[in-house]
C-alpha cells in the first residue's frame, strides 16, 4: 500500500490561496462540498462553521467557531517531520480569510 499522507502545512498554505482565488472569481460556492451552520440553541450568536473540503479519502475539513478558533482537519495529514499530524491551527494572516468566511456564510445561514 502506497502512503497517500500529505504535509499538512503546505496543503493549508495552498487551500488558502486556492479559496482566495475562489473570491476573485465569484466561484467561493463551487469550492466546498458542503458547509454546515451549526448554532447552540438559545444562542443565536454562538455558532460553529464547518467547510467540507474532501470526504471519502482523504476527509479535509476547516472549522471556525464563535471564538474564530480556525483548525483544518487532514486525515492524511503529517508535519514537516513525517509524523502523523490530522489537525492544525492556521496562522494570523489565514485567519481572517476564514473568519470572512464564516461570517459570510453564518448570515446566510440565518436567511
Amino acid at each position: 500500500m502506497s502512503d497517500h499522507r500529505i504535509d499538512i502545512y503546505e496543503y493549508a498554505t495552498d487551500l488558502c490561496n486556492d479559496i482566495r482565488e475562489c473570491q476573485e472569481n465569484d466561484t467561493i460556492h463551487e469550492r466546498f462540498l458542503d458547509i454546515g451552520v451549526f448554532r447552540r440553541t438559545g444562542m443565536p450568536e454562538s455558532f460553529k462553521v464547518e467547510f467540507l473540503i474532501t470526504c471519502g479519502g482523504p476527509s479535509v475539513s476547516v472549522t471556525v467557531d464563535e471564538r474564530d478558533c480556525v483548525e483544518l482537519h487532514h486525515s492524511w495529514g503529517m508535519d514537516k517531520a513525517g509524523d502523523d499530524c490530522h489537525e492544525i491551527s492556521f496562522d494570523s494572516s489565514d485567519t481572517e480569510l476564514w473568519r470572512e468566511l464564516k461570517d459570510y456564510f453564518g448570515e446566510l445561514s440565518e436567511m
